[in-house]
């Protein structure tokens, strides 16, 4: 039986028995929208060491794409809404049971919209087709998550993803049509131990292959294997005050790498 609760719209269509019907969000109470947040999936594949989506959701769970499709035409037509962000963990997995199912449909249907991921996107998953359904299916913000190009720091976090792989996805991206600054690249600052010198030598990576480099603040989870070494080196009690865990702080700080260095990164950056 469906459920309304004050959080779901009742203007959703109802399940069929094969496919259990993921209400939508209540997004109809709002007076007027500039964008969706759309959620295509449930989880995460990886177990990234930071990261505390595999504590959150034990399974991974998708939409089948016919209904994915049919929710952004419901939000289009019942509320004129252009621009949807994708707020998956995992939206690239499986590419062609999922994201090049939703692609090949919107772009059959002509369905004019633009689509953004604020949550990195799997850079194993970039292939060229992926990357040219990307394209033509109208994502206009990409993001990637590689985080360091530390090869050790890779491997230590979780190995999803490796210098040689980042680089093909860049390069299938630019050859889909995007410009290089349209690429956004995550990189993370302020990780348990690690130097400043890590992180320029990240930024400097991503800017050769012509991507837009983006430096996040590591924030300690709780659960996840990371906090254990965190708690090691950070000056913060983070074990027993969850204020402590707020990236602002930057609460791994050390000698090698210091809020001042954090901030000249960033500046620079801007420049």
């Amino acid at each position: 039986m469906r459920v309304i609760s004050e959080y779901l719209s009742d203007s959703a269509p109802l399940a069929d028995e094969e496919f259990p019907f993921w209400p939508y969000p209540a997004f109809d109470l709002y007076p007027r929208l500039a964008y969706v947040c759309l959620l295509t999936r449930c989880g995460c594949p990886f177990s990234c060491t930071y990261c505390a989506v595999p504590n959150l959701m034990k399974v991974f769970e998708s939409r089948p794409a016919g209904q994915v499709v049919e929710e952004i035409v419901h939000w289009r037509e019942s509320l004129g809404v252009n621009d949807f962000a994708f707020y998956d963990d995992a939206l690239l997995i499986d590419p062609a049971g999922h994201i090049i199912q939703i692609l090949e449909e919107v772009i059959r249907r002509r369905i004019r919209c633009n689509f953004h991921t604020p949550n990195a996107l799997h850079i194993k998953m970039i292939e060229q087709e992926v990357a040219d359904l990307l394209y033509r299916g109208g994502f206009k913000t990409i993001r990637l998550g590689l985080e360091t190009s530390n090869e050790q720091a890779q491997m230590e976090t979780g190995g999803k993803v490796n210098n040689q792989e980042f680089q093909r996805a860049v390069q299938n991206l630019k050859k889909a049509g995007y410009a290089g600054e349209e690429i956004g690249v995550y990189l993370m600052a302020g990780l348990p131990g690690q130097r400043v010198e890590e992180v320029e030598e990240s930024i400097a990576f991503v800017k050769e292959t012509g991507a837009k480099p983006i430096l996040v603040e590591y924030s300690p989870i709780p659960g996840t294997p990371m906090f254990e070494k965190a708690k090691q080196v950070s000056s913060f009690d983070i074990e027993n005050e969850p204020l402590f865990h707020n990236n602002s702080i930057l609460p791994c700080q050390w000698e090698r790498f210091t809020w001042r260095d954090f901030r000249r990164l960033k500046e620079s950056l801007r420049r």
